[in-house]
């Protein structure tokens, strides 16, 4: 197997077997048993648990991140772009156990503020330029700053994906996700 198709095999089960069940309840040898290599090879390729962990997270917002250029780069409008944009996003995050969530933030604490850091800067920067664009295009108003709509929505998912709130209320990340943007940008949008 080449070099590129085992990073791709060992993110691709690390990130299924981390946001299934979170940090603290996965051992290096259950990865090396799930993904069915030797541990000395493991090491190979990264050289702990946290740097693979951090490997996944990057892997996972890069994937969404060609996603979302993917998206932007099509000729829909703005309001078709805002569509796109919370579907691939919702999915994306939908994958993510809220239990695992839970785990990673108490068990690696450090590691969840990267994660957290990393769908910040996906999701403002994108959101902004797809809201600017909007503006553009005469789709939202121009009196409200983008940069603020974006944040707004990034605080309410902020609050609203807690544990508490997600199990308490039995809704998903998708759930969560589409709600706020969809509520967001009905009060952003042109009348």
């Amino acid at each position: 197997m080449g070099k590129q198709k085992t990073y791709r095999k060992i993110l691709e089960y690390s990130r299924n077997i981390f946001f299934e069940v979170g940090y603290s309840k996965v051992s290096m040898d259950e990865l090396v048993n799930e993904i069915g290599m030797s541990k000395a090879t493991l090491y190979r390729y990264y050289r702990s648990k946290e740097e693979l962990f951090e490997a996944v997270v990057d892997d996972f917002f890069d994937e969404i991140e060609e996603e979302i250029r993917h998206i932007l780069n099509t000729d829909l409008p703005s309001d078709a772009i805002i569509q796109e944009f919370i579907s691939s996003i919702s999915k994306r995050l939908s994958t993510i156990d809220p239990n695992a969530a839970y785990d990673i933030e108490k068990s690696a604490p450090s590691l969840f503020k990267k994660f957290l850091e990393r769908r910040k800067i996906t999701i403002l920067d994108n959101l902004v330029n797809i809201l600017e664009k909007g503006k553009n295009e005469g789709f939202y108003r121009s009196d409200i700053s983008s940069v603020i709509v974006a944040n707004i929505i990034l605080a309410s998912i902020d609050q609203l994906t807690k544990k508490e709130f997600v199990i308490n209320n039995e809704v998903s990340y998708r759930d969560i996700f589409t709600s706020v943007i969809g509520v967001v940008i009905d009060g952003y949008r042109l009348r």
